[in-house]
C-alpha cells in the first residue's frame, strides 16, 4: 500500500487510512453498546497489538498545519455552496474523519453562519442514552472557531449552556456565527437544535491573530 495515495477531496491523507479510522470508530462504539464473551475481546487485543506494533514502527505524521496542501483557512470563501464540506484538516478529533477517535463532523458555511452536522454514537455517551456535556462543548467550540473564517482566531473562553439533553443516534445541527467585532475580540453565538428545537446554546469570544506567526513558531517549536 502506497503511503503517498491520497483522497482527493482530502489530499493531506489517504482514503485507506480514512477508511481504517472509520472501521475503529465503528468499533469503539460497538464496544460500548454490546456484550460479548471475554474471549473475543482476548483476540482483538491481540490482533490490534501486532497492528500497532507494525504503525509505530512508521515515521512521525506530518501534522496538518504543516502539509503543503493543507486547507488554507485564509483562503476559504465565506460562501460555500451547500453540500460542500469544508475543507478541514483529517486527523482532527472534531472535524478529521482520519481520526479513529474523533466524532467525524461535518462543516458547512451558509452566509455568514458555519454549520456543524454530526450524529454522536454510544462512544460519546454521559448519561444514559444522552450525549456527553463535554463533546458537545468542543464541537461548540470548534464550530464557533470556523464561524470567524476567513479571519484565524483562537479561542478566548466559551460558555455553553445546556436548555435539554442531547441525544444519542440523531442528527445534530450546529450554528454560529460572529455578532460583535472589537479591535482583535470577536463575539460569537450558537445554537445546537434539532428538528429545529433549540437544545444548546453558546457564547463565546474568540481572539484573532496572525497565522504566519503561529505557523513559524509551531514550526520551529517542531523542528529537533
Amino acid at each position: 500500500m502506497s503511503s503517498q495515495s491520497t483522497d482527493p477531496a482530502i489530499p493531506t491523507t489517504s482514503s485507506a487510512r480514512i477508511a481504517a479510522a472509520a472501521a475503529l470508530r465503528d468499533l469503539g462504539h460497538a464496544m460500548v453498546e454490546h456484550q460479548v464473551d471475554d474471549e473475543v475481546f482476548v483476540a482483538l487485543s491481540r490482533q490490534v497489538a501486532q497492528i500497532t506494533a507494525v504503525i509505530t514502527q512508521g515515521p512521525d505524521r506530518l501534522h496538518g498545519f504543516f502539509h503543503p496542501d493543507r486547507p488554507v483557512l485564509e483562503d476559504l470563501p465565506m460562501l460555500v455552496s451547500e453540500g460542500r464540506p469544508l475543507p478541514a484538516l483529517p486527523d482532527c478529533v472534531i472535524s478529521g474523519f482520519a481520526n479513529p477517535m474523533g466524532v467525524a463532523a461535518s462543516f458547512f458555511r451558509d452566509g455568514d453562519e458555519a454549520i456543524c452536522r454530526v450524529e454522536l454514537g454510544p462512544a460519546f455517551e454521559g448519561a444514559p442514552d444522552r450525549a456527553h456535556g463535554g463533546i458537545v462543548s468542543a464541537i461548540f467550540d470548534h464550530t464557533m472557531g470556523l464561524a470567524t473564517a476567513p479571519t484565524p482566531a483562537f479561542t478566548g473562553w466559551i460558555t455553553v449552556s445546556y436548555r435539554a439533553p442531547t441525544p444519542l443516534n440523531t442528527p445534530l445541527e450546529v450554528r454560529a456565527r460572529v455578532t460583535e467585532r472589537d479591535g482583535r475580540k470577536l463575539s460569537v453565538s450558537a445554537e445546537m437544535t434539532v428538528e429545529g428545537e433549540v437544545l444548546v446554546e453558546g457564547q463565546g469570544l474568540f481572539i484573532m491573530f496572525d497565522i504566519a506567526k503561529v505557523m513559524g513558531a509551531a514550526s520551529d517549536a517542531a523542528t529537533p
